[in-house]
């Protein structure tokens, strides 16, 4: 069995916690740094994995 990537498993955590964030705040309401709060992830990993917020 393949372990996923570490890189893999934490983009896949940025995405959960984006659609998390997301569903409760709404668009407006959510910032980046919440989500990289919710997966305690450096501001600048997230940019390693998605251009912006609408990414």
């Amino acid at each position: 069995m393949n372990r996923p990537r570490r890189s893999e498993q934490t983009r896949e955590a940025l995405i959960e916690a984006g659609i998390e964030q997301l569903s409760r705040h709404g668009y407006h309401g959510t910032g980046i740094k919440q989500i990289l709060d919710e997966v305690s992830v450096p501001k600048g990993s997230f940019y390693n994995f998605f251009a912006s917020k609408e990414a």
